[in-house]
């Protein structure tokens, strides 16, 4: 065997395998204007420095719209420009998933646009819907269409209470600035979920700090699954009908309190919950 070929199969055993067998899923929550225009927040591929995202703002071209009385812009980015910086597969369609995890519409990449008004700046991808028209007003979740494959069609809704979770009286002396509460069942199994959050006595660099708790409820027994101390918030939570290591993803909208600030994150299971990006690689066998 010349070495070539020794090379060729040292490689296949040391990094082929775990090729085939990881696929990212990329989760992400768009924004419907009132025209049905979808817009999807853009993952960059690396750090951006406030730098570089200016550089990038003034390589934008010509103005789609401008509202000089609400400071609202949109321009237009070059895709090439575009898929050099964002995460985003262009060619893939987008299938768009409502609060209780049903489709609700499907859309096509159409370009890359920067956005800025009084409150944010930030860079999208600009979806248009195709297929018949649909209500989009419950949009809560996105996922490619090959990520389709990894959907778990036994998850489902079930009702649920705060009075059912005992253990909230361990926090009564608390003030909620918000709290949420579902119940599902997955392959037969029923749990229920308590998402809660108040004031920190503890503060970080001078900032107000919040404490976030995320309560898990099957028959009996409650235990807490997710600890969290931050200038931000888990507001709500919404259990995404996609397993890995056999318990699902869950997507919470985060904002930080008496601010406009609002965005995602998920938490997968790995000997805990634990809070990652929305980009989530997952075993495929």
């Amino acid at each position: 065997m010349n070495n070539k070929k020794l090379i060729a199969i040292l490689l296949i055993i040391f990094t082929g395998n775990d090729l085939l067998s990881q696929k990212y899923i990329n989760i992400n929550q768009p924004y419907i204007d009132d025209e049905q225009q979808i817009f999807a927040p853009i993952v960059w591929k690396a750090k951006t420095s406030t730098e570089a995202f200016t550089s990038l703002v003034e390589k934008c071209d010509s103005v789609i719209f401008e509202d000089d009385e609400s400071e609202t812009k949109r321009k237009y980015l070059d895709i090439n420009l575009g898929l050099k910086y964002f995460d985003v597969d262009i060619n893939e369609v987008l299938l768009i998933f409502n609060s209780k995890n049903q489709l609700i519409g499907k859309a096509k990449f159409k370009s890359f646009e920067y956005y800025e008004d009084m409150i944010e700046s930030q860079f999208y991808a600009h979806y248009k819907l195709i297929g018949k028209k649909s209500d989009l007003s419950d949009c809560t979740f996105s996922l490619y269409e090959s990520n389709k494959k990894f959907i778990n069609d036994s998850l489902r809704l079930i009702s649920s209470s705060i009075n059912e979770f005992k253990s909230i009286g361990n926090y009564k002396d608390k003030e909620f600035i918000t709290s949420d509460y579902k119940g599902y069942s997955i392959q037969g199994k029923d749990f229920k979920l308590a998402l809660i959050n108040y004031a920190s006595a503890s503060l970080k660099e001078g900032e107000n700090l919040y404490e976030t708790k995320l309560i898990f409820k099957s028959g009996n027994t409650e235990s807490v699954i997710l600890n969290l101390t931050d200038t931000y918030i888990l507001r709500k939570v919404f259990v995404l009908p996609i397993l890995k290591n056999n318990k699902p993803i869950l997507l919470f909208e985060i904002n930080t309190p008496d601010t406009d600030y609002l965005d995602i994150m998920c938490a997968e299971y790995d000997n805990g919950y634990k809070l990652t990006e929305r980009k989530i690689k997952i075993e495929v066998e």
